[in-house]
């Protein structure tokens, strides 16, 4: 009797451990305890998230708190992730908390195969500006389309990492851009080629070309100051802080500052 009673015991501490991120998160996918959003852009949020939840049949959440009990952001995720009952484990979560003003996206089982490493840093780096700006609504609508993009990528067994990069719209741009730049040059050096074969007669470019020498003696000459043109580069100081990633069998986690 005495064992059964101290298993139960244990049990409920597990279980009070478990909610101190999650007292209210219970299955929406979108629970913003902090308060961030509005009533619609919640709802707008939320159905996204569930979107992306129904079509890979993995979790995708997002979770706003004040503060949390546990010594890390990524031990509070990783609670709500494994032990809070709230998530399948299969799961995605977005994690904010307002008083450090910390990020932390946490992946669960098929959730963990999307988003390694390298996935969960370069989507939290990629929405830290949306974060820093207050921009909570549109930080949260781009976790769920990384998740979409991620979860879709890791399903045709080709999952982004560090060997498979996810590309941006704006890289694909600039590779078009970079091969469109080398045609014009050679489109260029080809008609420079062509042009150099023909002698016409030009005008001189220079007045001095026109003078005769000798005839002009120039007795004074003025320099005058027109501007000057400072550029200013922002010195990275200590408190500047990238992200760090934690991984244990199917689980992982990563974390940062916005």
């Amino acid at each position: 009797m005495k064992r059964v009673i101290s298993i139960a015991l244990a049990a409920l501490i597990l279980a009070a451990l478990c909610m101190t991120a999650v007292s209210a998160f219970d299955n929406p996918p979108m629970y913003d305890e902090a308060e961030l959003l509005t009533e619609s852009d919640n709802r707008e949020v939320q159905a996204k998230l569930q979107e992306v939840t129904d079509k890979h049949g993995v979790d995708v959440a997002v979770l706003t708190v004040d503060n949390y009990e546990e010594s890390t952001i990524d031990e509070a995720a990783e609670n709500v992730c494994k032990y809070s009952g709230a998530l399948a484990e299969d799961c995605v979560l977005f994690m904010i908390s307002m008083d450090n003003r910390k990020w932390c996206i946490a992946a669960n089982n098929k959730g963990h195969d999307a988003f390694t490493a390298y996935g969960r840093e370069f989507v939290g780096e990629e929405l830290k500006p949306l974060l820093s700006d207050s921009d909570y609504k549109e930080a949260f609508l781009g976790f769920a389309d990384y998740a979409d993009q991620f979860l879709t990528e890791a399903e045709k067994g080709t999952p982004y990492d560090t060997n498979h990069k996810y590309t941006k719209l704006s890289d694909v741009l600039k590779r078009g851009g970079i091969s469109l730049g080398i045609g014009l040059l050679i489109a260029i050096i080809a008609a420079l080629a062509l042009k150099s074969k023909y002698k016409p007669v030009r005008f001189k470019a220079e007045a001095n070309d026109y003078l005769v020498q000798g005839s002009l003696e120039l007795r004074q000459s003025y320099d005058h100051f027109l501007y000057t043109h400072t550029t200013r580069t922002r010195r990275k100081d200590d408190n500047d802080s990238g992200s760090s990633s934690h991984d244990s069998g199917s689980f992982g986690s990563s974390s940062g500052s916005f």
